[in-house]
Protein backbone atom coordinates (compact mmCIF):
# COMPACT_ATOMS: atom_id res chain seq x y z
CA UNK A 1 0.00 0.00 0.00
CA UNK A 2 1.27 3.71 -0.89
CA UNK A 3 2.04 5.90 1.80
CA UNK A 4 -0.81 7.89 2.58
CA UNK A 5 -2.21 10.29 5.49
CA UNK A 6 -4.62 8.78 8.22
CA UNK A 7 -7.12 11.61 7.25
CA UNK A 8 -7.06 9.84 3.75
CA UNK A 9 -8.11 6.46 4.90
CA UNK A 10 -11.61 5.19 5.19
CA UNK A 11 -13.14 6.30 8.70
CA UNK A 12 -14.26 2.82 10.97
CA UNK A 13 -17.71 2.51 12.35
CA UNK A 14 -16.93 0.35 15.00
CA UNK A 15 -14.14 -1.34 16.92
CA UNK A 16 -13.92 -5.68 16.39
CA UNK A 17 -11.86 -7.87 18.09
CA UNK A 18 -9.92 -8.71 15.24
CA UNK A 19 -8.97 -4.62 14.60
CA UNK A 20 -5.50 -3.87 14.88
CA UNK A 21 -3.85 -0.67 16.58
CA UNK A 22 -0.54 0.56 16.83
CA UNK A 23 0.83 1.44 20.60
CA UNK A 24 4.12 2.01 21.85
CA UNK A 25 5.51 0.20 24.94
CA UNK A 26 8.17 0.68 27.25
CA UNK A 27 10.00 2.23 24.14
CA UNK A 28 8.96 -0.47 21.98
CA UNK A 29 6.17 -0.47 18.85
CA UNK A 30 3.76 -3.40 19.48
CA UNK A 31 0.66 -4.28 17.80
CA UNK A 32 -2.83 -4.52 19.75
CA UNK A 33 -5.80 -6.16 18.94
CA UNK A 34 -9.56 -4.80 19.64
CA UNK A 35 -10.12 -7.79 21.78
CA UNK A 36 -7.74 -6.61 24.26
CA UNK A 37 -8.54 -3.08 24.15
CA UNK A 38 -12.47 -4.48 24.61
CA UNK A 39 -11.52 -5.84 27.44
CA UNK A 40 -9.89 -2.89 28.78
CA UNK A 41 -12.13 -0.45 29.03
CA UNK A 42 -14.83 -1.13 31.53
CA UNK A 43 -17.60 -2.92 30.93
CA UNK A 44 -19.88 -0.28 31.21
CA UNK A 45 -18.49 1.23 27.84
CA UNK A 46 -20.61 -0.80 25.31
CA UNK A 47 -19.90 1.39 22.04
CA UNK A 48 -17.00 3.33 21.43
CA UNK A 49 -16.63 5.39 18.28
CA UNK A 50 -13.08 7.32 17.64
CA UNK A 51 -13.94 10.35 14.92
CA UNK A 52 -11.38 12.82 13.82
CA UNK A 53 -10.94 16.48 14.51
CA UNK A 54 -8.70 19.38 12.56
CA UNK A 55 -5.10 18.46 12.92
CA UNK A 56 -4.93 22.27 15.45
CA UNK A 57 -7.98 21.13 17.84
CA UNK A 58 -8.75 20.24 20.89
CA UNK A 59 -8.97 16.33 21.77
CA UNK A 60 -12.75 15.63 22.79
CA UNK A 61 -14.25 12.94 24.60
CA UNK A 62 -18.31 12.65 25.95
CA UNK A 63 -19.35 9.79 27.21
CA UNK A 64 -23.29 8.94 27.65
CA UNK A 65 -24.00 6.56 30.70
CA UNK A 66 -27.40 5.57 29.98
CA UNK A 67 -26.14 3.55 26.57
CA UNK A 68 -22.87 3.34 27.33
CA UNK A 69 -21.64 5.31 23.83
CA UNK A 70 -17.88 6.59 24.41
CA UNK A 71 -17.13 9.13 21.74
CA UNK A 72 -13.64 10.26 21.11
CA UNK A 73 -12.54 13.06 18.77
CA UNK A 74 -8.60 12.57 18.14
CA UNK A 75 -6.80 15.42 16.17
CA UNK A 76 -6.09 13.78 12.28
CA UNK A 77 -2.66 12.55 12.34
CA UNK A 78 -2.56 10.97 15.59
CA UNK A 79 -3.61 7.80 17.32
CA UNK A 80 -4.52 6.73 20.82
CA UNK A 81 -1.51 5.21 23.03
CA UNK A 82 -3.17 4.50 25.70
CA UNK A 83 -6.15 4.28 27.61
CA UNK A 84 -5.98 4.05 31.87
CA UNK A 85 -8.12 3.77 34.86
CA UNK A 86 -6.20 6.79 36.40
CA UNK A 87 -9.06 7.20 39.11
CA UNK A 88 -11.55 5.89 41.85
CA UNK A 89 -13.95 7.89 44.05
CA UNK A 90 -16.63 5.65 45.23
CA UNK A 91 -18.42 4.38 42.55
CA UNK A 92 -17.19 6.87 39.80
CA UNK A 93 -13.94 5.55 38.15
CA UNK A 94 -11.85 7.95 36.06
CA UNK A 95 -10.13 7.35 32.40
CA UNK A 96 -7.22 8.90 31.07
CA UNK A 97 -6.56 8.42 27.12
CA UNK A 98 -3.33 9.05 25.70
CA UNK A 99 -2.43 9.89 21.82
CA UNK A 100 0.13 9.20 19.99
CA UNK A 101 3.29 12.01 20.61
CA UNK A 102 3.14 13.88 17.43
CA UNK A 103 7.13 15.32 16.50
CA UNK A 104 6.70 18.62 17.76
CA UNK A 105 5.11 17.92 20.88
CA UNK A 106 7.33 17.77 23.70
CA UNK A 107 4.67 15.90 26.24
CA UNK A 108 1.75 14.08 24.67
CA UNK A 109 -1.92 14.82 24.94
CA UNK A 110 -4.09 13.36 27.54
CA UNK A 111 -7.76 13.80 28.22
CA UNK A 112 -10.02 12.22 30.89
CA UNK A 113 -13.96 10.78 31.15
CA UNK A 114 -15.31 9.00 33.67
CA UNK A 115 -17.57 6.06 34.36
CA UNK A 116 -20.10 5.56 36.98
CA UNK A 117 -19.82 1.64 38.11
CA UNK A 118 -22.23 -0.31 40.12
CA UNK A 119 -26.26 -0.49 41.25
CA UNK A 120 -28.14 1.36 42.58
CA UNK A 121 -31.75 1.36 43.96
CA UNK A 122 -34.28 1.83 41.77
CA UNK A 123 -37.94 1.69 44.65
CA UNK A 124 -38.70 0.77 48.30
CA UNK A 125 -41.93 -0.94 48.12
CA UNK A 126 -43.92 -2.98 50.55
CA UNK A 127 -44.78 -6.10 50.57
CA UNK A 128 -46.85 -7.01 53.52
CA UNK A 129 -46.58 -4.06 55.96
CA UNK A 130 -49.97 -3.87 58.06
CA UNK A 131 -47.70 -2.22 60.81
CA UNK A 132 -49.43 -3.69 63.53
CA UNK A 133 -48.02 -3.56 67.09
CA UNK A 134 -45.77 -6.43 67.49
CA UNK A 135 -46.16 -7.68 64.05
CA UNK A 136 -43.20 -7.93 61.18
CA UNK A 137 -43.63 -5.65 58.11
CA UNK A 138 -41.97 -6.77 54.77
CA UNK A 139 -40.76 -4.50 52.16
CA UNK A 140 -38.62 -4.97 49.00
CA UNK A 141 -35.61 -2.50 47.30
CA UNK A 142 -35.37 -2.87 44.17
CA UNK A 143 -31.96 -2.27 42.43
CA UNK A 144 -31.35 -0.66 39.08
CA UNK A 145 -29.68 -3.93 37.70
CA UNK A 146 -32.86 -6.15 38.14
CA UNK A 147 -32.35 -7.47 41.29
CA UNK A 148 -34.40 -7.08 44.82
CA UNK A 149 -33.44 -7.04 48.13
CA UNK A 150 -35.74 -7.89 51.64
CA UNK A 151 -36.00 -6.44 54.81
CA UNK A 152 -38.27 -6.68 57.39
CA UNK A 153 -39.26 -3.90 60.46
CA UNK A 154 -40.63 -5.01 63.68
CA UNK A 155 -43.60 -2.83 64.58
CA UNK A 156 -43.14 -1.54 68.60
CA UNK A 157 -46.42 -1.69 70.76
CA UNK A 158 -47.46 1.83 71.26
CA UNK A 159 -46.16 3.47 74.65
CA UNK A 160 -48.27 4.94 77.40
CA UNK A 161 -49.27 8.37 77.83
CA UNK A 162 -46.33 9.91 80.15
CA UNK A 163 -46.75 11.59 83.77
CA UNK A 164 -47.15 14.99 84.12
CA UNK A 165 -47.36 17.29 87.69
CA UNK A 166 -51.35 17.46 88.65
CA UNK A 167 -50.55 19.42 92.17
CA UNK A 168 -47.97 20.86 94.71
CA UNK A 169 -49.28 20.64 98.06
CA UNK A 170 -47.83 22.44 101.44
CA UNK A 171 -47.64 19.05 103.98
CA UNK A 172 -45.92 21.11 106.91
CA UNK A 173 -45.85 24.58 107.87
CA UNK A 174 -47.73 27.49 109.12
CA UNK A 175 -45.79 30.31 106.16
CA UNK A 176 -44.55 32.30 109.45
CA UNK A 177 -42.24 34.65 108.57
CA UNK A 178 -38.49 32.66 109.37
CA UNK A 179 -40.09 29.41 109.03
CA UNK A 180 -39.58 26.94 106.58
CA UNK A 181 -42.67 25.02 104.95
CA UNK A 182 -42.62 21.64 103.08
CA UNK A 183 -44.36 20.89 99.56
CA UNK A 184 -44.82 17.82 97.80
CA UNK A 185 -45.42 17.53 94.07
CA UNK A 186 -47.98 14.90 93.25
CA UNK A 187 -47.74 14.01 89.95
CA UNK A 188 -51.16 12.51 87.45
CA UNK A 189 -50.80 8.73 88.25
CA UNK A 190 -51.25 9.61 92.25
CA UNK A 191 -47.72 9.21 93.03
CA UNK A 192 -45.68 11.91 94.98
CA UNK A 193 -42.94 13.23 92.49
CA UNK A 194 -40.39 14.87 95.12
CA UNK A 195 -40.41 17.34 97.88
CA UNK A 196 -39.13 20.15 98.43
CA UNK A 197 -38.81 23.25 100.80
CA UNK A 198 -39.45 26.68 100.80
CA UNK A 199 -38.00 29.49 103.70
CA UNK A 200 -40.66 31.92 104.47
CA UNK A 201 -38.97 35.63 104.39
CA UNK A 202 -40.32 37.96 107.63
CA UNK A 203 -42.83 40.63 106.71
CA UNK A 204 -42.12 43.62 105.75
CA UNK A 205 -42.04 46.16 108.99
CA UNK A 206 -40.54 49.27 110.81
CA UNK A 207 -41.22 52.88 110.85
CA UNK A 208 -39.14 56.01 110.02
CA UNK A 209 -36.21 57.05 111.84
CA UNK A 210 -36.35 59.96 114.25
CA UNK A 211 -32.76 61.20 114.85
CA UNK A 212 -31.02 63.29 112.58
CA UNK A 213 -28.72 60.85 109.99
CA UNK A 214 -25.45 60.89 111.17
CA UNK A 215 -21.92 62.34 110.26
CA UNK A 216 -19.27 60.52 108.27
CA UNK A 217 -17.44 58.32 111.05
CA UNK A 218 -16.28 54.23 111.54
CA UNK A 219 -17.83 52.29 109.12
CA UNK A 220 -20.58 50.36 110.65
CA UNK A 221 -23.41 47.66 109.57
CA UNK A 222 -26.11 49.11 112.22
CA UNK A 223 -28.50 47.23 113.44
CA UNK A 224 -31.46 50.26 113.82
CA UNK A 225 -34.80 48.87 111.99
CA UNK A 226 -36.19 52.55 111.33
CA UNK A 227 -35.90 53.37 107.88
CA UNK A 228 -34.85 57.04 106.28
CA UNK A 229 -37.21 59.34 104.38
CA UNK A 230 -36.19 59.88 101.51
CA UNK A 231 -35.63 64.32 102.36
CA UNK A 232 -33.04 63.71 105.22
CA UNK A 233 -30.02 65.72 104.82
CA UNK A 234 -26.24 64.34 106.52
CA UNK A 235 -24.99 67.17 108.80
CA UNK A 236 -21.44 69.19 107.52
CA UNK A 237 -18.34 66.51 107.83
CA UNK A 238 -16.38 68.51 110.29
CA UNK A 239 -13.41 65.61 109.80
CA UNK A 240 -13.12 66.76 106.23
CA UNK A 241 -10.94 69.59 105.01
CA UNK A 242 -12.11 72.82 103.90
CA UNK A 243 -12.22 73.29 99.80
CA UNK A 244 -8.69 75.09 98.78
CA UNK A 245 -9.34 78.51 97.12
CA UNK A 246 -7.88 79.31 93.90
CA UNK A 247 -8.19 82.41 91.68
CA UNK A 248 -6.79 83.12 88.37
CA UNK A 249 -6.20 86.45 86.03
CA UNK A 250 -9.90 87.03 86.12
CA UNK A 251 -10.14 88.05 89.57
CA UNK A 252 -9.64 91.43 90.89
CA UNK A 253 -6.90 89.57 94.00
CA UNK A 254 -4.80 89.07 91.02
CA UNK A 255 -4.63 92.84 90.14
CA UNK A 256 -1.63 94.14 92.12
CA UNK A 257 -1.34 98.17 92.18
CA UNK A 258 -0.65 99.02 96.03
CA UNK A 259 3.10 98.06 97.47
CA UNK A 260 4.19 99.37 100.75
CA UNK A 261 8.08 100.48 100.92
CA UNK A 262 9.27 98.44 104.54
CA UNK A 263 12.17 99.61 106.80
CA UNK A 264 12.75 96.50 107.63
CA UNK A 265 12.40 93.94 104.58
CA UNK A 266 10.25 91.09 105.40
CA UNK A 267 12.47 89.52 102.74
CA UNK A 268 15.91 90.87 102.16
CA UNK A 269 16.64 92.10 99.10
CA UNK A 270 13.03 93.17 98.41
CA UNK A 271 11.82 96.30 100.33
CA UNK A 272 8.47 96.78 98.76
CA UNK A 273 4.83 94.44 100.20
CA UNK A 274 1.85 94.12 98.87
CA UNK A 275 -1.06 92.93 100.71
CA UNK A 276 -3.88 91.02 98.91
CA UNK A 277 -7.06 91.06 100.31
CA UNK A 278 -8.50 87.68 100.94
CA UNK A 279 -11.52 86.59 103.50
CA UNK A 280 -10.79 83.76 105.81
CA UNK A 281 -7.22 83.17 105.08
CA UNK A 282 -5.01 82.53 108.11
CA UNK A 283 -1.57 82.34 108.90
CA UNK A 284 -1.77 78.66 109.15
CA UNK A 285 -2.74 78.58 105.55
CA UNK A 286 -0.15 78.09 102.67
CA UNK A 287 -0.35 80.26 99.68
CA UNK A 288 1.29 79.69 95.90
CA UNK A 289 1.17 83.03 94.07
CA UNK A 290 2.41 82.19 90.46
CA UNK A 291 3.67 85.26 88.64
CA UNK A 292 3.69 85.67 84.56
CA UNK A 293 6.56 84.73 82.97
CA UNK A 294 8.34 88.19 81.97
CA UNK A 295 7.68 88.88 86.22
CA UNK A 296 9.41 85.55 87.20
CA UNK A 297 12.31 85.80 85.25
CA UNK A 298 13.17 89.65 86.06
CA UNK A 299 13.82 88.78 89.45
CA UNK A 300 12.26 92.08 90.63
CA UNK A 301 9.69 89.76 92.64
CA UNK A 302 10.76 88.05 95.46
CA UNK A 303 9.74 83.62 94.53
CA UNK A 304 8.07 83.42 98.24
CA UNK A 305 5.12 84.64 99.52
CA UNK A 306 3.52 84.95 103.22
CA UNK A 307 0.25 84.37 104.71
CA UNK A 308 -1.88 86.43 107.54
CA UNK A 309 -5.13 86.94 109.00
CA UNK A 310 -7.22 87.75 105.63
CA UNK A 311 -4.75 88.20 102.96
CA UNK A 312 -1.37 87.69 101.25
CA UNK A 313 2.13 89.15 101.56
CA UNK A 314 4.21 89.55 98.28
CA UNK A 315 7.48 91.57 98.05
CA UNK A 316 9.11 93.45 95.03
CA UNK A 317 12.30 94.96 94.14
CA UNK A 318 10.17 97.79 92.37
CA UNK A 319 6.49 100.12 93.03
CA UNK A 320 5.05 98.70 89.61
CA UNK A 321 1.70 97.51 89.56
CA UNK A 322 1.45 93.84 87.88
CA UNK A 323 -1.08 90.95 87.28
CA UNK A 324 -0.84 87.64 88.76
CA UNK A 325 -1.40 84.76 86.71
CA UNK A 326 -2.95 83.14 90.02
CA UNK A 327 -3.41 82.39 93.23
CA UNK A 328 -3.86 78.98 95.32
CA UNK A 329 -4.76 79.29 99.31
CA UNK A 330 -4.14 75.57 100.39
CA UNK A 331 -6.26 75.00 103.68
Amino acid sequence: MADSTIGSLPAASEITSQDLFVLEQNGEAKKLLGSILEDYVDRNIVDVTVTSVAPTANPTVSYDSSTGALVLGIPRGLGIASIAKTGTSGLVDTYTVTLDKAPSQAVATTFTFAVTNGNSISQIIPISAQHIPGSMDRYAIDMTNGTTVMFDVYNGANGTNGVSIASVEKVSGTGAGGSTDVYNIILTNGTVGGTFSVYNGADGQGSPGSATPLEDGTAEVGTATAYSREDHRHPSDTHKQDKNIYFDASDTECSVGTWTQQTSPDVPGFPYRADIYVAGVTDAMYAIVTFSAADALSGDYAPVSKTHTNGIYIYSKTNSAIALESIAILK
